[in-house]
This record gives structure tokens, sequence and C-alpha cells, in this order.
């Protein structure tokens, strides 16, 4: 039986994909089983490159755990050298990449660039480069490849010259009858080829359904960008197949409860009826969907216009083409794209900064790993914003507890672990029972968000970053943290010159699944320049019969501002418990 080293690249063979998971299930010679994370273009089976036969695939052993689980990346080396050929050549070839983060080394700025294949690489901008912010696009020259251990081999960027990246020619709007066959011309940012809508590439059997979501991720994509056309019937090296043979299978899928008509209506009627589903009615204002004869082949030809608004894939995810690959948008490229489609230029709120970072292997990103298989539990930590804030009566974990991640860009994620990202803002923990914890996300503006944390990331993958993890109106979240239903909230705010003060129990407060949302406002700000770390305060369950004569149980979306404390000297219970209060806050006044 093979043993395992950590540091050793090993080939295994692929036994399936997991389309939703993003995994791909190998197996090695001993019948072992393991997974290890799929890139986009890898979820289709779009191996175009001999280099790599879809059988194998050679991985790197990243961690071997205390349980023996294997935790495997793929080499590097290869994705690199079959997707970027010329690059190994030490030839040149121009891509776009969307920025997904900056940073700096000794003041030296970098952009972490993200390709068209969801692989991340580092660029360093010249004196002349142009401004970036994460979600751009940017053309840059693949002008090298280097070999480096750990699995970090790299390719060299530099930026493109006006000179050197010539228009492509314009996109034909029909068929051209004389054109011979493999005379397509190559695919482009505006021109794609799918040989079908029945057979997914590299897979043994009919498949509609899997293949029209392919087909329907690139006319999302082209409608998120610039426009262009897919032509059916015709294969990668630009001859013509048809697609008269199809029309037999176009009902046999088994998510799709319609009939078809065997023939081109039937054709372009499943197509629609697709759009509509996954892409909404909208999208089928922006295409036309044509027939031809070629050379005695029917070519199906989808007409694609850039749309007004953005087209959302099963309403919640993004593509967009990006040169001759449509590309999964994530994180900033949506709020670009977003931006973008509404003309609007970037607000200050989304501009970033720079992360400083130690070095340049710090900025390259290692290849995703796939799951550890171990439950491990987190250690309980107290953290919030922006460094530290003392959390008083917190339970003791157990099995089920995880951390709730926030970091700077507005992302979120989970993990068993504390992760080491360098742009990490919060780290929560949600400590077990996990379905009787929320987090709980202060503003600036006196809102309050209380987030069914537990829900929330069920059915999210561990370590994956997600977006909307703040509202997006650029009101400053100034901390967060955990709280039981049992828990309190004390709210101290001065208006014209009076003090108030006021509890709220937590379970008061209306609950969401969502991050991104205001939640309800706990302090009136009109008159104030805003609220602070220490005007609204976490209060433990076991100290409500101490606070009970301050709480405030209804209106909580209103302005109520609660006790003014210039009125209650007369009262001693009032003003004792006032001071209670202000020594049993997670952040002294």
């Amino acid at each position: 039986m093979r043993e395992y080293k950590v540091g050793e690249y090993y080939n295994f063979w692929v036994t399936g994909i997991g389309n939703a998971n993003h995994r791909i299930y190998l197996k090695d010679d001993d019948d072992r089983r393991f997974t290890v994370y799929a890139y986009d273009f890898q979820t289709e089976w779009d191996w175009s490159s001999p280099q790599v036969p879809v059988q194998v695939l050679k991985c790197y052993v990243k961690e071997i755990t205390y349980t023996g689980a294997v935790i495997l990346e793929q080499s590097k080396d290869v994705l690199l050298i079959v997707l970027y050929p010329e690059a190994y050549k030490g030839e040149s070839k121009v891509c776009t990449f969307v920025v997904d983060s900056l940073k700096t080394i000794n003041d030296t700025l970098y952009y972490v660039v993200r390709d068209a294949y969801g692989i991340t690489h580092m660029f360093k901008p010249s004196a002349s480069c142009s401004a970036l912010q994460p979600g751009d696009e940017v053309q840059l020259n693949v002008t090298g490849y280097k070999q480096k251990d750990k699995n970090r081999s790299c390719i060299y960027l530099s930026e493109v010259r006006s000179e050197e990246h010539p228009m492509p020619p314009a996109t034909p709007n029909k068929m051209d009858e004389e054109t011979p066959i493999g005379e397509f011309g190559e695919e482009t940012d505006n021109r794609e080829f799918k040989s079908t809508i029945i057979y997914p590439a590299g897979a043994i059997g009919a498949d509609i359904d899997t293949q029209m979501l392919v087909i329907l991720k690139t006319i999302a994509g082209f409608m998120n960008a610039k426009g262009g056309v897919l032509y059916i019937g015709v294969n990668d090296n630009g001859d013509a197949v048809g697609i008269e043979n199809e029309y037999k299978l176009l009902n046999t899928s088994k998510k799709d409860p319609h009939h078809y008509q065997e023939n081109k209506d039937g054709y372009e009627n499943k197509l629609r009826s697709g759009m509509n589903a996954l892409l909404g009615p909208v999208a089928q204002d922006y295409v036309t969907i044509t027939f031809s004869e070629h050379k005695g082949h029917t070519i199906c030809e989808v007409n694609v216009q850039p749309s007004r608004s953005v087209i959302w894939y099963n309403e919640h995810d993004a593509f967009k083409r990006m040169g001759n690959r449509t590309t999964h948008l994530r994180s900033e490229a949506i709020i670009k794209l977003v931006l973008d489609k509404m003309n609007l230029l970037r607000p200050d709120a989304l501009q970033v900064a720079p992360t400083p970072v130690k070095s340049q292997d710090d900025i390259l990103p290692e290849v995703p790993t796939g799951d550890a298989e171990p439950e491990t539990e987190p250690q309980t930590i107290k953290v919030a914003a922006p460094s530290k804030i003392v959390m008083k009566g917190e339970k003791k974990k157990g099995n089920g507890s995880f951390y709730m991640n926030m970091f700077t860009n507005g992302d979120w994620s989970w993990s068993k672990n504390i992760p080491s990202d360098n742009d990490l803002e919060f780290c929560i923990p949600i400590n077990a029972p996990a379905s009787k914890n929320d987090l709980i996300m202060v503003y600036e503006d006196g809102c309050v968000n209380r987030v069914d944390a537990y829900h929330l990331h069920l059915n999210k993958k561990e370590n994956k970053r997600y977006m909307n993890g703040r509202r997006n109106d650029g009101v400053k979240l100034l901390k967060a943290f955990r709280a039981t239903e049992d828990d309190m909230l004390a709210c101290d705010s001065m208006q014209n010159g009076h003090r108030f003060v006021k509890v709220h129990p937590v379970a008061h407060v209306s609950k969401h699944d969502n991050m991104s949302l205001n939640g309800n406002r706990l302090i009136n700000i009109a008159g104030m320049s805003g609220v602070t770390m220490t005007d609204i305060c976490f209060v433990a369950a076991e100290h409500e019969s101490r606070v009970s004569a301050l709480f405030k149980t209804e209106n909580q979306t209103a302005s109520s501002l609660g006790f003014q404390m210039d009125l209650t000297k007369n009262n001693s219970r009032l003003s004792q418990v006032v001071k209670t209060l202000e020594n049993i806050c997670d952040v002294q006044n």
C-alpha cells in the first residue's frame, strides 16, 4: 500500500467531479478515496491539453492530519503548464485578469489577480500603470514561468502596451456560406463554440441537464460583458459538427418537465426555457436565435446583446466573459459589475487600501486544498473590533462550535480553526450549542443586526469566502460579537447634552439569516455624529436581575432613547442600576 509523504507529488485516478461542491473525486491504485479542489474550468471537464489526460490528476500532499487523512492540492506546475503553455515555452500571451486584492511589501504595491480559470497570480505594476481596485479587469502579458518548491510555482505578468494588443476582428453577424469547415475563426472575448447541448465535455453519455448549465453560463457571461455570439454545433477547432442528431434527445432531461418538438423550434424552445428558469425572463430580451446550414450541418447561432443590468445565474451567481472564457465572478468583481451596469463610479466607501504582507510567498496564494476529514473543535477566543473586547459570560465550548470570520472587504466565512488571512477583521466564536448563539453586528449609525449564524453557515463550505458579510452602504461596522437570546444589549447615548441609558434583551431584536441587512436601530443618532464602540455593549444573561429596571422591550425599530439620567438623580434605585451596568458591560465607560 502506498505511503504518502507531505511535500511529495502523486498521480491519482479521477472518478468524478462534484459541480456543486467544487470537488474532484480521486482514488489511488489501492482504491483509497480522496478529494481535491476543482477549478471552475474543470467542473465542465474542459481538458483541452493531452499533457493531462482526464483520467489522471497529479496532486501535491499538503498535509496529513493526526487521523491519517491526506489533504491534497492540485499540482500547480501541471496547471500552469497546461493553461499557459506559452509561458512555459518562453513566449508571450495577452490574457484578461480580475483584481482580487491589493498588497504591499516594503511599501511596494502588488496586485493579486484572478484569471479566467479561477487561479490567482501576482502582478507588480509599474509607475505608469493606472490605479486598480478589487473587481477591476486588467489585460496582462503572460511572459514566463518559474517552478518553485512547496507547490508555489508561478507565471510572470507584465503590462500590455497598446501596440501589443490589437483589437480582435469583428464578430460576424451571420454565417458565411462560403466559409470552409474549420475556418470559423478562434474563440475570442465575443465568440464561443459549443458542439452540443446534450453531451458534457469528457462525459461518456448524454446529460442534457449538465451541459445546459454550461450553455447558460456562457450566455450569461456574454450579457454581463460586451455581448457576443455562441455557435452551437461547432467544435473547439472551428469545425462544424451540426446539431441535427440532437433533436431526438431534447426530452431526455430528468429535471425539465416540458416536452419539446424534435426539430429546430423545439431546440430554440429548450434554450429559451433554460434561460427563463436560470437567467430570468428579462434575459430573453437580449438573445436572438437563428439556424443556418453549413456544408450539410445545421448550426445554431445564439446572438447575445450586452444587458443593461446584471444577469444573475440561478439568482445569486454572476458570470462574465473574459478573453475566450466565461468566468465565475466573486466578491469585489460582482460589486464592480453591478456598479458598471448602473453607470456608477466606485464610491469612496468601496475603495480598498493595500494590505501589508511580509513576503512574496504571502502574496502568492496556495492552490486550494480538499476538505479536511477530522472534526475539530475551535478554541474559544475573545475577539471583536477593532482589536479586542472582553466578552463576559461566554459559555464553555463543545462539539459543533465554529468561528464566524469577517474580512475588511465585506466577505465572510466560517471555520473550525482561526484563519490566518491578513485582512481578517473579526473572528467570532459561535459556541455549542451553535443553534442557541447569534452573531451581533453593531453599526456606527446605531443599528444592530442580529444574525442566525448557525443556519447561515449550513450548506456553506468551510473556509470559503462569501460576499455580503456586512452592509454595503458605507456605514462603518464598529464591532461584532456572539450572544444568546437570553443575553442583553446596553445602549448609552448623549442627546442634546443629556445622557440616556437603556437595556434591550437580545431576544427582542429582530433575527435574520442575512448579514448585509441594517437590522434594528437601537440608538437615535439625530443630532449626533454617530455612535462609538462603547455606546452599544454586551451584557451577559446572568446579570438580568441586576439591570432589568432599564429594560426597553418594545418598539425596537423606533427612536426610543431610554432613561434620561439627569432626571433619575433622585431615583436611587435606577442610579444604582446604571452604576452596576457600567461595571458589567463588555467595555468600560
